[in-house]
């Protein structure tokens, strides 16, 4: 049942950052970053890497130092030894927003994989959405189904009580 309704969330979220994403590739500005580290936060099952980064901008305006970003796992195992404990790089190139530098920020070499991220959570947006809306009537009607035969057994066992109550006064 919450699939209906957060599925579409996902899908728009996933979409409207899609479309941020390709337009900060196609108009952003462009500038190359020094990586001061990378940060990897372990969850349960996965795990999330940032990049900490600073520039300075086309105008010759420093960006903002310390700015994390995020990136694929793909990317940080491409730039990384071991376990993200040393990394290989000390530049990256990026897009960033140019009306607004605190915005997104997008590492050129880590954006097919950033897109194809949010592309795939687009459609399981859409696909979680679809199950949901053919499955939840399926489960209430099973619901029903059952809950129909538990009055049904309720019902048989007051009728047998009354039987027995009747035989024995008769």
């Amino acid at each position: 049942m919450a699939a209906i309704f957060a599925g579409p969330i996902l899908s728009y979220f996933s979409y409207t950052k899609g479309n941020h994403l390709r337009s900060i590739l196609a108009h952003g500005g462009v500038a190359t970053a020094a990586v001061i580290r990378m940060d990897v936060q372990r969850h349960r099952s996965s795990r999330d890497y940032t990049l900490r980064i600073g520039w300075v901008d086309e105008q010759g305006q420093s960006g903002p130092h310390g700015r994390d970003v995020p990136i694929s796992k793909q990317y940080a195992e491409r730039i990384s030894t071991g376990d993200g404990e040393a990394i290989t790089i000390n530049q990256a190139q990026i897009r960033y927003d140019l009306a607004d530098p605190e915005s997104d920020v997008v590492i050129v070499d880590d954006a097919a994989e950033q897109l194809r991220e949010t592309q795939l959570n687009f459609w399981l947006g859409i696909i979680a959405a679809i199950a949901g809306v053919i499955l939840a009537p399926l489960i209430f009607w099973l619901e029903r189904r059952a809950e129909k035969r538990r009055e049904a057994e309720i019902d048989e066992a007051l009728a047998e009580s009354r039987a027995r109550e009747a035989a024995a006064r008769g």
